[in-house]
């Protein structure tokens, strides 16, 4: 089995409020679909924390039963920009920062309560280290 994530779904209690918060956060429109009558999903768009030209692997999901949590894993995104300016628009947005911004190896990162009351992390990597050299790293599994 290969550590590859393929899909993640933030759950989202309001989901005009966490379509919202993420537009600001991350700069762009989220594409948002019915899937059925109990389910909505938003995507997150190309570049929220992923190169480019990369499709979406997540959304924002509400439906009965999948509720916001300050508790359990925590996805981290590439903040694209810089990390310092996406804490502040974490902030504007109406987000809290949960943990401020820290050195990590060869990078930093950050963790914040999104709108739903979600813990979420941003993680910015060394511009002088390439991804794939700090991120497999031999000495962590996480390059940590």
């Amino acid at each position: 089995m290969s550590n590859k994530v393929n899909w993640f779904e933030i759950p989202a209690a309001n989901m005009e409020r966490a379509i919202k918060f993420y537009s600001e956060v991350f700069q762009q429109e989220m594409k948002v679909f019915e899937v059925d009558e109990q389910r909505t999903v938003a995507l997150l768009p190309p570049g929220a924390g992923m190169a480019e030209d990369i499709e979406p692997f997540g959304t924002l999901l509400q439906m009965a039963n999948f509720e916001p949590s300050d508790k359990g894993t925590i996805v981290y995104f590439d903040p694209v920009d810089n990390l310092d300016m996406a804490l502040k628009r974490v902030e504007t947005a109406g987000g809290k920062v949960t943990f401020p911004k820290f050195r990590i190896g060869n990078g930093y990162l950050a963790t914040f309560m999104d709108s739903e009351g979600n813990t979420v992390g941003l993680l910015e990597w060394d511009k002088a280290y390439p991804f794939a050299e700090t991120a497999l790293s031999k000495n962590s599994p996480a390059g940590i």
